[in-house]
């Protein structure tokens, strides 16, 4: 995405008080305000050759189907010497793993800041896709992102999805309509342990984060928890 899209989101979101207070109590010169949040993990599952251990039960099948499996002889020892062995038998087998492809430590500074944003776009480009409502014109469809992520961020904080006419317009002019069905493709398809919900959830109070929205959430990672 063009960076100016990026630096408006910062902008605006920074003069948010949602988070102003957050940021504001954070000297450049200093930091000791900088906070740990959480770290955003994602993995992605990978056929690879894994080493199985078998049981003795199991290894008769084996033997029985002539099927290949091997031996492990564990020493146990007392001091130098040998007192006796134990054999563990193992097969290799094809199996799916998790592997981690991504992972990232969050703060309350701007480089995470930046980093979430920019994986809001992605899902927020995803979903555009896959409800095929991208246009031909690359200025609309950043116009589409731009809506879709400030519309998420702002969804945090009841106080942004205040129900009258005036402040409900005044926000979805500034920083564009709140999506209920993007809200929850983002929180569906986020598998981090720490996600972006929870990242954004941070800086809400449970006074003030929005449940209807974004579900229960574990208050120990609410702002007044921290």
């Amino acid at each position: 995405m063009k960076k100016f899209f990026l630096l408006s989101i910062i902008i605006l979101f920074l003069f948010s008080s949602f988070i102003i207070n957050t940021f504001a109590s954070t000297n450049v010169n200093d930091n000791s305000d900088i906070l740990f949040i959480g770290t955003y993990e994602t993995t992605e599952s990978q056929l690879s050759v894994v080493k199985v251990y078998i049981n003795d039960v199991t290894k008769e099948i084996y033997d029985n189907n002539g099927w290949i499996y091997y031996t492990e002889i564990i020493p146990i020892k007392f001091l130098w010497f040998t007192i006796f062995t134990i054999n563990r038998y193992y097969v290799y087998e094809n199996q799916y793993v998790d592997i981690i492809n991504e992972k990232k430590e969050l703060f309350n500074d701007i480089d995470s800041l930046i980093y979430i944003i920019r994986k809001l776009e992605n899902y927020a480009f995803e979903y555009l896709q896959n409800n095929n409502l991208l246009s031909n014109l690359q200025g609309e469809n950043n116009k589409k992102i731009s809506d879709l992520v400030l519309g998420y961020i702002r969804s945090f904080n009841i106080s942004y999805c205040n129900s009258s006419v005036i402040i409900s317009l005044a926000w979805t002019t500034i920083a564009g309509p709140i999506d209920a069905d993007f809200i929850s493709y983002v929180n569906n398809n986020d598998y981090s342990s720490f996600s972006i919900r929870d990242y954004f959830a941070s800086f809400c109070s449970p006074d003030n984060y929005n449940s209807e929205l974004h579900g229960t959430i574990d208050v120990s990672k609410l702002k007044e928890n921290k």
